[in-house]
């Protein structure tokens, strides 16, 4: 999402502040005081003196007032240091008018904290609504009563939000004018994930949006039953403010989580995005080579299956001159290795779309099958989702030669890594889009956004059609 910050001087820098004296117990200014953990952000912060022992309070410029309308809901977030040990608190104050005058003050929401001699706390409020007749907002800091001394705050984020949403810097809050003198947009990357359970075979639909410009590229992590992986397709992704995939490994009935990491043009590591969770509700099991996973069948996992758990020690046990018992020299334990797998085909065509898995006369193929255990099957303790390298699926007759066409598809295999994780088969491709649409100004007038056309998964297809 993009939010509007409207604190124009958040950090405090010298030659401009939006604070100004609302008191006569109080005078603002900017300070390169420093202490431990403090300034929050860049070398200055903003100082709140208090002149004398009686309340002490400042706040905005009038003309710097955003404007407000009754129903808004605005938070604040700031960051406070007290040098002496004092109570200080935040309000957000709504007004009647807007301009070179005050105003009435028609609302005030606060919060406070007491403070030990140089402790920094963060102050918020949460969603405060403007009441009727609100045209202007500010927020004010204030010290109850007390000797004479600063008040130190930074990294103020004062938002139309309904929650407080934490200060900004970098590359992720956007100047909209004057650098310390204007509002900010803050970029605030949004995965949505969109379960598709229906689909044969189920998958989530990622989208990520409101990138801010100076990311380039991002990878994709997906984290669930205690492990990561990267998202096929979705690796060192060229994006230009959006990206949008399909992950058709995610497993069922778990939560999966999903976060990206972002970089610039020069590949420097800008963090990681918030994170997102979704659960696949899937009462099947599926199995698909992870190079075609539009070749994915539908399977019945039978008994044997998964029945032998190994993961074995690569260790030599070495007895030098002199010692009484073996050392050993060992290696990091491996994954699983010698899984059987037994899948009940019940037609010929399903037999087919599982030996295809490896390839056939004309086709050549990374031997890995991705196998998403269903709920139908109960508890297995193997990996999910599981990558099982194969060298042969062994298929058993069970009805073939009686006319059923029913096989028993056998493997053994190793836990492997998934091949080849930064290629994906696209789903919506091109020719789906040129077949749709008749011209360029049609596909313009369907979508506001690029990412809205890259997301519109009913066109998948129709090339073909």
């Amino acid at each position: 999402m993009q939010i509007t910050q409207y604190e124009k001087n958040p950090s405090g820098v010298s030659g401009y502040t939006s604070r100004v004296n609302r008191t006569a117990n109080a005078t603002v200014s900017i300070s390169s005081f420093t202490a431990a953990g403090w300034p929050v952000d860049g070398t200055t912060s903003h100082a709140m003196t208090a002149s004398g022992t009686g309340i002490a309070r400042v706040g905005t410029v009038n003309t710097d007032r955003p404007a407000a309308a009754p129903g808004d809901r605005w938070s604040l977030w700031v960051r406070v240091m007290c040098p002496q040990a004092w109570t200080v608190g935040v309000r957000i104050v709504f007004y009647d008018t807007y301009g070179a005058t005050t105003g009435t003050e028609l609302k005030a929401t606060a919060a406070s904290a007491s403070f030990a001699a140089g402790q920094v706390q963060t102050l918020r409020i949460d969603g405060t609504v403007a009441p009727a007749g609100t045209a202007s907002v500010e927020w004010q800091i204030t010290r109850t009563s007390g000797s004479a001394g600063d008040v130190y705050y930074d990294a103020v984020s004062f938002t139309k939000t309904d929650a407080a949403v934490p200060f900004r810097s970098g590359a992720f809050a956007v100047w909209d004018g004057t650098e310390n003198a204007s509002t900010q947009t803050y970029w605030i990357p949004t995965f949505t994930l969109t379960p598709r359970p229906a689909n044969e075979p189920p998958y989530v639909e990622v989208a990520l949006d409101d990138l801010p410009p100076v990311v380039d590229r991002v990878t994709v992590y997906r984290t669930a039953g205690g492990r990561e992986h990267e998202m096929r397709g979705a690796i060192n992704a060229s994006v230009a403010g959006a990206l949008s995939r399909i992950d058709w490994e995610c497993p069922f009935n778990m939560a999966a989580t999903y976060r990206a990491e972002m970089f610039d043009s020069d590949g420097v590591s800008l963090g990681f995005t918030p994170a997102a969770s979704i659960t696949v509700v899937s009462a099947d099991s599926w199995m698909h080579n992870p190079l075609d996973p539009q070749g994915a069948v539908r399977v019945r996992l039978l008994e044997g299956t998964a029945e032998t758990l190994e993961r074995k020690v690569p260790v030599t046990f070495s007895r030098p001159i002199g010692r009484r018992v073996a050392v050993a020299l060992a290696e990091p334990r491996q994954g699983l290795t010698g899984l059987a797998v037994n899948v009940y085909a019940p037609d010929v065509a399903t037999a087919d779309r599982v030996q295809a898995m490896l390839g056939d006369y004309t086709t050549t193929t990374v031997p890995v099958v991705c196998i998403r255990v269903g709920a139908r099957e109960g508890a297995m303790r193997i990996p999910r989702p599981l990558f099982l390298g194969v060298a042969s699926i062994v298929e058993k007759d069970v009805g073939v030669r009686k006319g059923l066409g029913i096989t028993r598809q056998e493997m053994v295999g190793d836990e492997s890594a998934p091949p080849v994780p930064g290629l994906i088969v696209p789903l919506l491709t091109r020719d789906d889009i040129d077949a749709y649409y008749a011209t360029r100004d049609d596909i313009d007038a369907a979508y506001l956004r690029r990412i809205d056309l890259d997301r519109d998964y009913s066109l998948a297809g129709y090339a073909n059609a």
